[in-house]
Order: structure tokens, then C-alpha cells, then sequence
């Protein structure tokens, strides 16, 4: 469910952590491709204001005519709005409005700031465990397809998930891979599939069929969205702590650090350079050797929760 607060949706959002039916499958094998998620809320928008049922719009036999793709096509852009928060029980979510309604905020992922949000919706969700366990548990500094099939076979094991076929775990993998990596082709459909290719968290390694996360600065990356992962992260994992250790920010599950391949010096340079948006709430501390973020008084992290949110807004309408 998105958390609202005082009426404020959150545009960055840790889905609920609790794991009742893992997903893997459902893509068809097709990553998320440029188009998809506008035209999908196109035609779910339209479908709620005549009062039909949402989830008809990607079963009824003209869907295939309506988006101009194949059956599988079809299911799998329903895949993709259902993981990237535009729906919510067949509904359309607030978010999906605020963002791809004809005069909202980046209705055709021109802004990275989207982009971002989309991946961080994905690499939270603990259902979709492939990708959970890519971005949040992954300490290899490269793998190859057969590797990550077998780690997260591992990883369902021991958090006790139903673990999928071979097939269906090699074609989650295949999708993850051809989401996130940039694939130079002849055909230019096929180089560049998805928009989240452009953040550059997976990349090719000269060793045939190898890959690698990564890991450093990213300069698209808004400093507001780093602050909101932050607090997200403490919130939900930290909540009691009123301290966060850079090694937590940096290496723990749902951390900055980790959801979005942040090393430490990327870590501390947002810190150093923004940290005058949340001077009177947080602060940043080195003692004996000890870096960390510190609560000052009564802060609330749902206060600060919501304060991103509001920058985030003025971000997508100023460009601040």
C-alpha cells in the first residue's frame, strides 16, 4: 500500500516487507519498455471514468488491437504497472496520477527523478525476489546468468519461498538483466528496451556473459530522493534507533547505499552537500571514527518522510 501522511502520497516507497506470494513471472520475459506505463494509464484512466473494471483492460480481446502489441505484450505491461506502483487492488494510485495523468508531473519518463522512483519501487518490494535479493542481499562484484539463478534459488530457501522452475527462474533472471543493461544491437528496437537502462546499475564486463552492479556516484540521482531512501530505510528497519551508522546507509537491505549501488564516499558527499534541508533535524557526526546520522530532539521520521515528499514535488515543478 502507498503510505500516505496527512494526506501526502509518498513518491518513494518501501512496499510491505512481508512476503505472501513471490513473483516471478508475469513479465513474459519483456522488460518494461518506453511507452508502456503512459499508455497503460491512458487506458485504465479511461476505463474508470466509464465506470468498467480495471483489471478488463488487459484481458478484454481488444486489448491486443488497443495497445498495438501481442498477447504477451499485453500481460506483461499489465506485469509492469502492477510492480511499478500505478495500480493498487485494480485501482489507479495516486502516485500513477500525480505522475502520468496528460498534465502530470513526467507522463513520458523525460525526468531521471521518475526513473529513479520506479527502480526504487522495484528493488524494495520483496515480492519480486529476484530483484530483492540483486539489489539488497548481492555482496558478488559480478555474476552471470546461471550464478544469480542459483543465489536466489539459495535465498528461497532459506526465507522459506516456494522456489519457481528452472524455466521460469531463468526468464526472471533474463528479464533483470535485460531491464537494467544497456544491450548494444543491430536492431535498434532491441538496444535500448527499457528506460531504467539509462541509470547504468547493471553493466557488461569484458568476461563473456558476465555482468556487474554498478557501483558509485550517480549523478542523475536527486539528492532528495537519497534523503527520502534514508529515512524510508530507518523508518522501516531502524524505527526505535535514533542513530544510522554509515555502514548501515551503505551496506543493510533497503539502505541508499544498497537500492541504488551508492558507495560510501557517494553516501557521505549527498551528506555534505545537502544535509542543509534537514539541518534542524538531522545531524551528521564523526567521532572516534564513528560516522553516522543522529534524530535531534522529538523529530518524527514521518515528518521527514513527508518533507520529502513536498521537495520532491517542488523538484518535478521547479527543477530545483
Amino acid at each position: 500500500m502507498i503510505l500516505i501522511l496527512e494526506r501526502v502520497v509518498s513518491m518513494l516507497r518501501i512496499p510491505q516487507q512481508d512476503v505472501k506470494r513471490p513473483i516471478f513471472s508475469g513479465h513474459e520475459t519483456f522488460p518494461m519498455r518506453y511507452g508502456w506505463l503512459k499508455k497503460s494509464f491512458d487506458a485504465l484512466k479511461n476505463a474508470e471514468e466509464r465506470g468498467e473494471n480495471a483489471k478488463d483492460v488487459f484481458s478484454a480481446n481488444e486489448a491486443i488491437a488497443q495497445f498495438g502489441v501481442g498477447k504477451n505484450m499485453v500481460g506483461s505491461m499489465r506485469h509492469w504497472c502492477n510492480v511499478s506502483g500505478l495500480v493498487d487492488d485494480n485501482v489507479l494510485t495516486d502516485f500513477a496520477k500525480e505522475i502520468f495523468d496528460d498534465n502530470g508531473f513526467d507522463p513520458f519518463l523525460e525526468n531521471p527523478m521518475t526513473l529513479w522512483i520506479l527502480h526504487y519501487t522495484l528493488a524494495t518490494n520483496p515480492q519480486l525476489v529476484t530483484y530483492y535479493w540483486y539489489f539488497n542481499i548481492n555482496n558478488s562484484l559480478n555474476l552471470d546468468r546461471k550464478t544469480l539463478q542459483n543465489e536466489v534459488v539459495n535465498y528461497c530457501n532459506k526465507e522459506g519461498y516456494t522456489v519457481p522452475s528452472a524455466t521460469t527462474l531463468k526468464r526472471d533472471v533474463e528479464c533483470i538483466i535485460r531491464l537494467y543493461m544497456y544491450r548494444a544491437s543491430q536492431n535498434t528496437d532491441n538496444a535500448v528496451e527499457s528506460p531504467l537502462t539509462e541509470l547504468s546499475l547493471i553493466v557488461p564486463i569484458h568476461k563473456q556473459g558476465f555482468f556487474a552492479s554498478n557501483r558509485g556516484a550517480k549523478p542523475t540521482l536527486p539528492a532528495v530522493l537519497f534523503w527520502s531512501a534514508v529515512f524510508q530505510c530507518w523508518k522501516v528497519r531502524y524505527e526505535n534507533q535514533k542513530t544510522l551508522s554509515l555502514s548501515v546507509l551503505a551496506y543493510e537491505p533497503l539502505s541508499p547505499g544498497r537500492v541504488f549501488l551508492l558507495d560510501e564516499n557517494s553516501i557521505v558527499s549527498y551528506i555534505y552537500e545537502t544535509s542543509d534541508l534537514f539541518k534542524d533535524q538531522v545531524e551528521w557526526s564523526e567521532t572516534a571514527g564513528l560516522r553516522q546520522l543522529a534524530l535531534k530532539g522529538r523529530t518524527q521520521l514521518e515528518h521527514l518522510i513527508e518533507k520529502c515528499d513536498e521537495l520532491v514535488r517542488e523538484v518535478y515543478r521547479d527543477g530545483i
